[in-house]
């Protein structure tokens, strides 16, 4: 039995990293990069003012005095967070346009430059025309009040994006509860039933 456990740990852990390397070897087509906080400059940024509540933005160019021009991004968005607390998670959405545009088959890639929001939830597989894409960061340390950060792209021109829905802190839906707290209960009743087992033993 445990031989058999380690043989499934060990083939899992070999998938995980053949596709892994498949996935960086074939690369991907459109990166969107969170770029840490900073102290608020001088600069327009798109308002952050509550919690859930989604914000449609547009995509601009970085050569704005303030933006991080110098990561030679394509496109940035520039925030600034006026919730009155900490921004935990930030979820992003856009819907793929029908062709011709060039998002039609591509790829999308996320990562951050910092420390804050250093994980994240990224649409695998090529994007399909109509699509929605759910993209999010989360982890690591929040963005604090009154701080400005953005967002850059590379990989599509500026004017081949569509719009963005960004939300801060959202609310999970009703559904993800309800399938978090019945995989806790699952795995509390393997676990009873292991700790039983093995008493009785």
């Amino acid at each position: 039995m445990k031989l058999r456990r380690g043989v499934l740990v060990f083939l899992s852990i070999l998938a995980f990293a053949i596709s892994g390397a498949v996935n960086s070897a074939l690369g991907s087509d459109m990166h969107i990069i969170f770029d840490p906080p900073s102290p608020s400059p001088t600069i327009t940024t798109y308002l952050l003012l509550q919690d859930n509540a989604p914000l449609t933005v547009s995509w601009t160019t970085c050569n704005q005095s303030g933006f991080p021009s110098k990561a030679g991004y394509t496109a940035c968005l520039g925030f600034t967070n006026l919730t009155g607390g900490p921004i935990n998670t930030l979820a992003l959405e856009f819907t793929v346009p029908i062709p011709p545009n060039p998002l039609v088959g591509q790829t999308l890639d996320c990562t951050t430059t910092g420390l804050n929001l250093t994980d994240n939830t990224c649409p695998s597989g090529a994007l399909r025309a109509g699509e929605t894409a759910d993209l999010a960061f989360f982890g690591g340390e929040p963005v604090p009040n009154m701080n400005v950060f953005f967002i850059g792209e590379t990989g599509v021109d500026l004017a081949d994006l569509p719009p963005f829905t960004v939300t801060p802190n959202p609310t999970p839906e009703p559904g993800a509860w309800l399938l978090f707290t019945t995989g806790l209960a699952i795995m509390g009743l393997w676990g009873f039933r292991r700790w039983n087992l093995d008493s009785a033993i």
